[in-house]
C-alpha cells in the first residue's frame, strides 16, 4: 500500500511539474515589435490556367499584382524576374502579399531596370505538416506550376526561377529539386522551413519524403537561405529549421542586422523590418547583365551573408568587387577641421551637429597596453566614415593627413534602440604590422544637423576578456560574472566555454552601480560562433530586467573550437556589474519541452 502510494505521489509531484512546466513554455516569449508591411494600392491575384488543372482541381496557381500593374498581369504580359511562393500547413496562397508589395515599390522607387513578378500556388490551406501524403502531391503540382510560370515568357524567357517557402512549403521547395533541374532554381528562400525533421512524424510517408530530400543533397546547386524566427516560434523549433545536409546559411531572425526581434511562425512572414532585408538581397541578387537572377552560388551566398549575417553597411557589390583596406581615399583640402585627442578615453558629443567637416585623428600608440581601440559612433549616417593614414602634410603648424586607407568595412551595424549605431573593433598593432607608415586612425563627420556621439575607448585586451565558468543548474544565487567595469569603459567580452546545449538557460543581470547621467543604454549580445543565432538585449534607465541568454543550436561535435561569450557595450557615462543564475529548473523543463517538440 505504501508503495502505490509513494508511486501516486511521486506521478503527481512530476505530472504537475510538467504541467507547470508547459504553462512556462506558453509564457516564454518576447513581446512582438515587429511594424506591419502594408500595400499602397490593392492586392490582386490572377488566376493562371495548367493544362493538369483537371489532374489537380483543388489547387490553382495565381500571379501577384497591384493596381494599375494588374492590366498586365491579366493578359499574361510578364517581363520581370519571376519568383513562386509556396505557402505552408494550413497556409494561404495570399501570404505572398508582403515581399511581393515590398519588391514591387523598391522596384518603382530605385528605378533599377528590373523587377520581380511574384507567383503563389493555392494548395488548398492542407495540413502538410500533419499529413505526409500529401506533401508528394503537392510537390508535383508545384513542379509543373514551375514550368507553366516559365512558358509565360516568351519572348524573354527567363531562365531561373527563384523559390519561395514557408514552413512545410519550404520544405516542398527543396523536394522540388528531386523531380526538376535544379540548375533553373539558383535560390531558395525558406522562413521557418522544418528541414531537418518535421514537427511531427505521423506517418510513414512523411519519413519518405524527407528521406528522398536528404539523398540527392549532394547534387544540390541551389543556393538555400533558411531563416527561422527563434524560440517566439512555438510551433516549429529553432534547431530543426536547419538544413543539415546542405551547404546552405541559415540564420535566425534575431540575429540579423537591422531586424535583431524573434518572431512567430506568422509574423515572419509579415514582418517589416524582415521582409526590407530579404528584398534587399533579392535585388542584390540580380545579374545586372542578364537582368536575371544571377547562377553564381559564391555570390548568392556572400549577398544574403551581408544582409542577413554581417551587414557593415557598404553596399555588397562596392565590398565584393574592390578591395577597401588597399583602396585609398583622398580627404578634403577645403573649409574642414583636424582635431586630434591625445586622451585613452573619451567621448565626442555634438548635440546640435556639425557645422563643417570634421576628421578626429587617433593616434596610434606604440604602448601595447593600448593597442586595442573600440570606436562606437551615434547618429554616424555617412557609409565611409573611419579610416587610416599617416599624418605627414603640415598645415598651420600640426601634422594632418591628406590621404588614408578604408576601415569602414570593418565595422558593424550594432543594435540599439537610441540612434543608430555603428561598431569598430580594431587590433592597432596589427593594423600596424601590416601597415608600417600609418599613425592615425580618422574617423570624419560630415556636416549635419543631427545630433552626432563618437565613444573612444583604447585598451589592453586581457583586462576586458574573461573566461567564466556557468553556474551550476542548481544554484539558486546569483554568481558575480564582473564585479565592477572600469571607468570610461566601453568593450568587455565574458567567454562561456560550458555554454554548449540548448537545454541550457540563464538569466545575465547587467547592473548599474553609478552613472553620470540619467539617461543611458547599454548592449549586452550573446555572440555565437556557429549557427548565427546572435541574440541582444538592451539595459537602459526604463529597462533593467535580466537577460535570459540560451541557445538556438547546440554546438557541433566537431569543427568549432571557439566558445560562446557574452559581448557588452556600455554607456562610457556609467559603470556596471555583471551577474548570471540560472533560469530555474521549471524553465529547462520549458526548454525539454520545445526540444521534443511534444506540443508540435
Amino acid at each position: 500500500m505504501g508503495v502505490v502510494s509513494g508511486f501516486i505521489l511521486s506521478s503527481v509531484i512530476v505530472t504537475l511539474a510538467y504541467l507547470f512546466g508547459i504553462l512556462i513554455f506558453l509564457k516564454d516569449h518576447e513581446v512582438n515589435r515587429c511594424e506591419m508591411t502594408y500595400m499602397y494600392e490593392y492586392p490582386q491575384f490572377v488566376h493562371i490556367k495548367l493544362d493538369t488543372d483537371h489532374r489537380f482541381r483543388k489547387y490553382g496557381l495565381y500571379a501577384y499584382s497591384e493596381g494599375r500593374f494588374t492590366y498586365n498581369a491579366r493578359n499574361m504580359k510578364f517581363t520581370g524576374i519571376p519568383i513562386l511562393f509556396i505557402p505552408g500547413n494550413a497556409g494561404s496562397y495570399r501570404q505572398v502579399r508582403s515581399l511581393a508589395s515590398v519588391c514591387l515599390r523598391k522596384s518603382l522607387d530605385d528605378r533599377s531596370g528590373f523587377h520581380f513578378d511574384f507567383f503563389a500556388v493555392n494548395l488548398n490551406n492542407e495540413f502538410s505538416g500533419l499529413n505526409g501524403a500529401l506533401l508528394q502531391e503537392q510537390t508535383e503540382y508545384v513542379n509543373k506550376s514551375v514550368y507553366q510560370i516559365l512558358e509565360l515568357y516568351p519572348k524573354t524567357r527567363p531562365k531561373n526561377i527563384v523559390l519561395f517557402g514557408h514552413s512545410m512549403g519550404g520544405v516542398i521547395a527543396r523536394g522540388l529539386l528531386t523531380v526538376l533541374d535544379n540548375s533553373i532554381v539558383p535560390l531558395i528562400i525558406t522562413l521557418a522551413a522544418p528541414h531537418s525533421r518535421p514537427p511531427l512524424m505521423l506517418d510513414s510517408y512523411m519519413l519518405d519524403y524527407y528521406h528522398r530530400i536528404r539523398t540527392v543533397n549532394k547534387a544540390v546547386n541551389s543556393t538555400i537561405v533558411s531563416l527561422s524566427g527563434g524560440y517566439n516560434d512555438y510551433l516549429i523549433t529553432p534547431f530543426i529549421t536547419t538544413a543539415r545536409y546542405l551547404d546552405s546559411l541559415h540564420v535566425f531572425s534575431p540575429s540579423v542586422p537591422l531586424v535583431w526581434l524573434p518572431m512567430d511562425h506568422l509574423c515572419i512572414l509579415w514582418c517589416k523590418q524582415l521582409v526590407l532585408v530579404i528584398a534587399r538581397g533579392l535585388f542584390d541578387a540580380v545579374d545586372f547583365n542578364t537582368k536575371q537572377m544571377s547562377h553564381d552560388p559564391e555570390f548568392l551566398r556572400a549577398v544574403f551573408y551581408h544582409h542577413l549575417v554581417n551587414n557593415n553597411g557598404i553596399k555588397i557589390r562596392k565590398s565584393i568587387q574592390s578591395s577597401h583596406l588597399t583602396q585609398s581615399v583622398m580627404f578634403a583640402r577645403g573649409r574642414s577641421e583636424w582635431i586630434e585627442n591625445l586622451q585613452k578615453q573619451y567621448t565626442i558629443s555634438l548635440a546640435h551637429g556639425v557645422q563643417q567637416m570634421q576628421y578626429h585623428m587617433l593616434r596610434i600608440l606604440g604602448d601595447t597596453d593600448y593597442r586595442y581601440l573600440t570606436i562606437v559612433a551615434l547618429n554616424v549616417d555617412v557609409v565611409e566614415w573611419v579610416f587610416a593614414c599617416s599624418a605627414t602634410q603640415l598645415q598651420e603648424q600640426r601634422r594632418i593627413c591628406s590621404d588614408g586607407i578604408h576601415l569602414s568595412h570593418f565595422t558593424e551595424i550594432w543594435p540599439s534602440i537610441r540612434y543608430r549605431r555603428k561598431l569598430l573593433k580594431l587590433d592597432t598593432q596589427e593594423l600596424k604590422r601590416h601597415y608600417t607608415e600609418l599613425t592615425h586612425v580618422i574617423v570624419r563627420l560630415l556636416p549635419t544637423s543631427k545630433p552626432v556621439v563618437i565613444q573612444i575607448d583604447r585598451y589592453f585586451e586581457p583586462d576586458r576578456k574573461l573566461t567564466v565558468k556557468t553556474p551550476s543548474w542548481f544554484s539558486f544565487q546569483r554568481q558575480l560574472l564582473l564585479n565592477q567595469t572600469h571607468e570610461k569603459s566601453l568593450y568587455y567580452e565574458i567567454i562561456m566555454p560550458q555554454l554548449t546545449h540548448v537545454i541550457q538557460v540563464y538569466k545575465v543581470y547587467v547592473d548599474l552601480i553609478k552613472c553620470s547621467s540619467k539617461v543611458h543604454h547599454a548592449t549586452a549580445s550573446l555572440k555565437v560562433p556557429w549557427g548565427n543565432q546572435n541574440t541582444h538585449k538592451h539595459f537602459t534607465e526604463e529597462d533593467i530586467h535580466p537577460f535570459q541568454i540560451r541557445l538556438h543550436n547546440s554546438r557541433p561535435i566537431n569543427g568549432v573550437n571557439e566558445s560562446a561569450s557574452l559581448q557588452l557595450t556600455l554607456d562610457p557615462l556609467c559603470q556596471y556589474s555583471v551577474s548570471s543564475c540560472p533560469y530555474g529548473f521549471f524553465g529547462n523543463e520549458d526548454i525539454w519541452i520545445n526540444t521534443k517538440g511534444l506540443l508540435k
